[in-house]
């Protein structure tokens, strides 16, 4: 019972013992299930309330639907929350259940809410000095009791579980960033129906940020922040330290530009809380009596109306979704009331002479943050319909946010920027971002939000996203990188071990970074998140990272001597310079057709996957590939349906070709010649040569794949340790830097040739070990085959002009 009672008791909460106790078993299955439970309530209520709103409002539009609706469950869940939390007399929502007009009592406690609260989320009129727009719609609606009724009753004992007075904010925001997942959408007879939002579709689902992802961007841009507000002057041993006070922690501005259900925004607000409290406990709490008070039980918690202040100096939000700017509002407006009880509010209106919560409408807005209103100068208002209009939600942040973009931008930016990939955004758009972003070919959403992060951004500022892991080493994202270390002093980059988000299916990085001018002595730190742990790989300069050929986000460390990198780079040119790099087949939903075990056709051809493949060796598995594109395609969109296709079948002269074919899955190139023209899945990769006038010998480019340098350059940056399927990318095959030969210069030309001859020795001999059968045989050809490969190794080394000292460090850091 003690171990109970220091874990649930009100003054224990109050402490933050429960919170504590909440963090230790997050990653536990009991939360997973309450998370769980608590989003098919609320979905299910959801559905009640548009069913019901349609029916008996036929002139809603859906964007008032959609806002009736989650008003309406937001003010039900707040005020349910604080009755709970005593801050509300226990049982009064109950209570307007008893006889008929449920809703219109609804209205009159939503009203008193008002009085009460003065938060956004009970604004109904105009009031002096009091920023928003008032809501006129929802008190005028039509509501039937019995939704009302099933909803509430739900809400207690016995029907409900939870005990709403320790329900942590953050797992309420989980529950909402699964539930702004979807949509209200209204059909032609006003009947309402609740859909996956497209944006989600495009994105592969919603994803939860974990709070330890949370934590550490918090703490390294706030926690920086405050860190260097202690200002040291250098006047010698009489060196004067200043020590950062509220008041100029007041002026701090933090921003998420994608702040979803306020995850981010919850997590820089509770750090800020904790500093100031710390700071006037360290100070004296006597001195600060209208800042901080006494907790029942022991302990200091901060005043409301100090939370309140904090609150609205700092904490900045911005997201395109309205639904999700009130969570994120409802969600910090909740944190605001944490310890709080009738006690303290009441106290609070009597001698403070206010209402207990701020209103949120200049803080946090809804808007596109990417596009601004100059986007309607390349689109003719008149064209676009309303529905276009509201989705692209202009958003003018010199506007919106005058006095903070005066100054120079916000102190710092923060967020989980959305994963939607090029292919997901609208021609409109995509014409629109390539004009302002200064972004061409292949980008990303999150790309765009990173450039807009460094926009917003003042000097001196922070800014820092979790995003793919794939922007470290991609091709694609090579000039981004590289303004980004031109513009920016790059604090650290975290690598994360497994799927952070696993439905997502998505490796990740966090990216933090100081917007201030670079010094050649800057070093980057280098940290990897790993079974629950955050190890230090190792510091490493800026400059590093500016020297490599593509700008990869990567640490080369001692083990890959920055030198020999450098020098393999320097001797060649990318691959892509000689070879179009081509994906395989892809089976999308019709594998059971595409594929069979016999040959039924001429329309079938053999079938090459990465398990046939090794150095210099192609093996056929025993699987045919039925190739009829349109065919197809036909059978692929009738079984997805309303979804998007998966099948890629590839255009045939890729497959008619001699290439060169690479395994897609491995810590290192595993190559091979195709010879006749094969077909392959998206196991593999094709290099076919470019139809240049050329003297170049495929088989020279396989020698140089297969060789002991390229596995070290490849593994000094694609750094891929630990990782269970390691995937070799076509942007980073492509970036492989090939010798290049100078055939005006015999002795060049001659080792093309001394090359081509090697490959093709090695190619015959692994064919012969396949056909050995007695083990003597199968050992004097492995080392034949051993032989040779030491000799192509040996050529390579020549090639790139190695030194003995450098061949020796790359034959010993080369992972065997």
């Amino acid at each position: 019972w003690n171990e109970i009672a220091d874990i649930f008791s009100r003054d224990a909460v109050w402490k933050g013992d429960f919170d504590r106790f909440v963090e230790s078993k997050r990653k536990k299955r009991g939360t997973a299930e309450v998370d769980s439970a608590f989003l098919k309530e609320i979905e299910y209520w959801r559905e009640l309330l548009a069913r019901n709103i349609a029916l008996r409002n036929p002139d809603l539009t859906v964007y008032e639907m959609n806002f009736a609706v989650q008003r309406t469950i937001d003010r039900i869940i707040f005020l349910r929350i604080c009755e709970d939390r005593s801050i509300e007399r226990y049982g009064q929502l109950r209570e307007q259940l008893n006889g008929d007009g449920i809703y219109s009592k609804l209205c009159r406690q939503f009203k008193r809410a008002d009085e009460r609260f003065n938060s956004g989320l009970f604004h109904f009129r105009k009031e002096r000095d009091r920023e928003g727009t008032p809501d006129t719609l929802t008190l005028n609606l039509a509501i039937d009791d019995k939704p009302l009724k099933d909803i509430i009753t739900h809400l207690y004992y016995p029907d409900c579980p939870y005990e709403f007075s320790v329900l942590p904010t953050e797992i309420l925001g989980h529950v909402y960033e699964q539930f702004l997942g979807k949509v209200i959408r209204l059909t032609t007879a006003h009947r309402a129906k609740v859909e996956e939002k497209p944006e989600v579709r495009k994105a592969g689902g919603v994803y939860y940020t974990p709070t330890y992802i949370v934590d550490y961007i918090v703490k390294n841009t706030v926690g920086r922040l405050l860190a260097d507000g202690i200002v040291t002057s250098s006047r010698g041993a009489g060196s004067n330290v200043k020590e950062v006070k509220p008041k100029e922690v007041s002026e701090m501005k933090i921003v998420d530009p994608a702040c979803g259900s306020g995850s981010f925004l919850i997590g820089a607000y509770q750090y800020l809380l904790d500093w100031h409290r710390d700071y006037y406990i360290k100070k004296g709490p006597g001195r600060f009596k209208e800042k901080i008070q006494p907790v029942t039980g022991g302990g200091w918690r901060l005043t409301t109306p100090e939370k309140k202040q904090i609150l609205l100096n700092n904490i900045y939000g911005v997201d395109i979704d309205p639904q999700a700017v009130e969570v994120t509002k409802l969600s910090l407006l909740l944190k605001v009331l944490e310890g709080e009880n009738e006690e303290t509010i009441e106290s609070q209106l009597k001698f403070f002479h206010e209402r207990a919560l701020p209103d949120l409408s200049q803080n946090i807005k809804c808007g596109n943050s990417l596009i601004g209103p100059d986007f309607y100068e390349s689109e003719q208002m008149s064209l676009l319909d309303e529905e276009e209009k509201y989705r692209i939600n202009a958003f003018d942040w010199e506007v919106e946010f005058p006095e903070i973009m005066k100054r120079g931008g916000f102190d710092g930016v923060i967020g989980n920027p959305p994963y939607v990939s090029i292919k997901g955004i609208e021609w409109n758009d995509r014409r629109y971002f390539e004009k302002t972003y200064s972004v061409k070919g292949r980008f990303d959403l999150y790309v765009l939000f990173i450039l807009k992060a460094m926009q917003n951004c003042k000097q001196g500022g922070y800014w820092s996203f979790i995003i793919p892991n794939k922007f470290a080493t991609n091709l694609q994202f090579r000039e981004v990188r590289k303004f980004i270390i031109t513009e920016c002093k790059v604090i650290s980059l975290v690598a994360y071990e497994g799927y952070q988000f696993k439905a997502a299916g998505v490796n990740n990085f966090v990216v933090c970074c100081k917007k201030e001018i670079l010094t050649t002595k800057h070093v980057i730190e280098f940290q990897k998140w790993r079974k629950g742990n955050l190890e230090n790989i190792g510091k490493q300069k800026q400059s590093t990272i500016l020297s490599l050929p593509t700008n990869n986000f990567v640490f080369i460390g001692e083990k890959h001597n920055l030198k020999i990198v450098n020098k393999i780079v320097s001797m060649g040119k990318p691959c892509k310079f000689f070879f179009d790099v081509k994906d395989g087949i892809v089976a999308g939903g019709i594998k059971d057709v595409l594929f069979t075990d016999y040959r039924i056709d001429e329309y079938c051809h053999k079938l090459y996957f990465g398990k046939g493949v090794g150095r210099y060796k192609l093996e056929w598995t025993g699987i045919w590939v039925n190739y009829r594109p349109e065919y197809m395609m036909k059978l692929e969109v009738k079984r997805k349906g309303s979804k998007r296709p998966g099948l890629w079948m590839r255009e045939q002269k890729i497959f008619d070709r001699p290439k060169i074919i690479t395994r897609k899955v491995g810590s290192h190139i595993i190559a091979t010649l195709d010879r006749i023209g094969v077909y392959y899945e998206q196991t593999l990769h094709g290099s076919l040569l470019r139809e240049l006038d050329n003297p170049y010998d495929i088989r020279y480019f396989l020698g140089l794949l297969n060789s002991t340098v390229m596995k070290f350059y490849y593994q000094a940056i694609v750094q891929q340790e630990g990782k269970l399927f390691p995937q070799i990318r076509i942007s980073v095959l492509e970036a492989l830097p090939m010798f290049t030969i100078d055939f005006s210069d015999p002795t060049e030309h001659s080792n093309h040739e001394k090359m081509v001859k090697l490959v093709d020795r090695m190619l015959d001999l692994h064919k012969q070990l396949s056909k050995a059968k007695v083990p003597h045989d199968r050992e004097v050809l492995q080392r034949q085959i051993n032989a040779t490969d030491r000799q192509i190794d040996q050529l390579v080394y020549e090639l790139y002009e190695l030194t003995e000292e450098e061949i020796h460090l790359i034959e010993e850091t080369v992972d065997k």
